[in-house]
C-alpha cells in the first residue's frame, strides 16, 4: 500500500462483481455517514462514475466484462481528485496498479481498519 494519505469523502463507488463483498463494504462505509453505490460490472461502474462523480472508487480487478486495472487512467482523467483504491486477491498487481494511477492497493480479504483509515 502506498500514498497513505486520507481524504474526507462523502460518496464512494464500489466496483466488484461479488455482490456479497459489495453489500458488506457498503454497510461498513455507510456507518461512516458516506453515500455508497456499487456496480457489479465494469460497464455499470463506469456509467455510475459519470453519473455520480464519487470522491472514492473501490475497484476490483477481475470483473466479468474486463479488468479494473485498465480503467484506472480513464477514472483519473475523468475525476482527477477522486481517490482510487484498487482491491484484488492478486497481490502481485499492487505495483502495476499504483504505477497506473491508483492511490492505494488493498489485498483481499480487505482489512476494515486499513480501509477506514483511507476513507475517513
Amino acid at each position: 500500500m502506498k500514498k497513505e494519505d486520507t481524504i474526507k469523502s462523502s460518496s464512494v463507488l464500489i466496483i466488484d462483481d461479488e455482490e456479497d463483498i459489495c453489500l458488506l463494504l457498503s454497510t461498513f462505509i455507510q456507518r461512516k455517514s458516506k453515500k455508497v453505490t456499487y456496480a457489479l460490472t465494469l460497464n455499470e461502474g463506469m456509467k455510475n462514475l459519470y453519473d455520480l462523480q464519487p470522491n472514492v472508487v473501490l475497484l476490483d480487478n477481475n470483473l466479468p466484462d474486463g479488468l479494473g486495472i485498465t480503467v484506472i487512467g480513464k477514472i483519473r482523467n475523468l475525476l482527477p481528485g477522486c481517490k482510487i483504491i484498487m482491491m484484488s486477491a492478486m497481490g502481485h498487481l499492487s505495483e502495476e496498479a499504483l504505477i497506473t494511477g491508483a492511490d492505494n492497493f488493498l489485498e483481499k480479504p480487505i482489512s476494515f481498519e486499513v480501509l477506514s483509515g483511507l476513507i475517513d
